[in-house]
């Protein structure tokens, strides 16, 4: 966990290390709540700390899974007017085997392989739903142990002593069964890869982007 004033649950996704030894870079991508209070009005990055948190973290890219819909007009991200955002309308859980939902995915996959977004603050609401799917296939992507990759995604049950719902990624682990691979890791690269349309360049990059070998 990290500290970042009016948020909860904010974490570094890094630290971690994959299957193949090598560690998940920290400080390129922080997962957490809302920053603005759009729809959790307690979730708010007050306008006094945005320069302290920026040189803690550096982020130049706010990556908002929210719907669209919750704002009116032009938005501006709280950490600054020059940090870059968008919103993605990501899925939930098993809709991402939903096409419709899919290309919401694709695009979710091709900005995470985009080297000119990190560090980046990634959220939604509670940064617990739409981010906890997105940042577990993510960890399978990175080869992360399944064990490690549920138990990040658990830590969220902290929030509000709310919990965190394992029943409903257990459905989406089921769900990736069918997809050809030996490992989890590697079915959910197929069913990035196959289903959503993410390609392998962008795969390799965010690999490049967020491992490094351990010497």
């Amino acid at each position: 966990f990290v500290y970042i004033p009016g948020t909860e649950n904010a974490r570094d996704i890094g630290g971690y290390r994959n299957l193949d030894g090598k560690m998940v870079r920290q400080g390129m991508l922080i997962r957490g709540t809302e920053i603005d209070g759009l729809e959790y009005s307690s979730y708010v990055l007050p306008e006094s700390a945005r320069e302290s948190v920026q040189d803690t973290f550096g982020f130049v890219y706010d990556f908002d899974l929210r719907s669209r819909a919750i704002h009116n007009g032009d938005y501006q991200s709280p950490l600054g007017g020059n940090v870059g955002h968008a919103f993605y309308t990501a899925p939930e859980y098993e809709q991402i085997f939903i096409p419709a939902w899919q290309p919401n995915v694709q695009r979710i996959f091709a900005d995470l392989a985009d080297p000119s977004h990190y560090p980046m603050y990634l959220h939604c609401t509670w940064g617990k739903d739409r981010t906890g799917i997105i940042v577990f296939l993510l960890q399978g992507v990175l080869n992360m142990s399944e064990d490690d990759m549920m138990r990040e995604y658990l830590l969220s049950g902290f929030v509000h002593n709310d919990i965190a719902q394992p029943n409903a990624m257990e459905a989406v682990i089921s769900g990736l069964q069918k997809y050809e691979g030996a490992t989890l890791q590697e079915k959910i690269v197929n069913f990035l890869t196959t289903d959503v349309g993410v390609t392998m360049e962008q795969i390799a990059s965010i690999r490049n982007i967020l491992l490094r070998h351990m010497d």
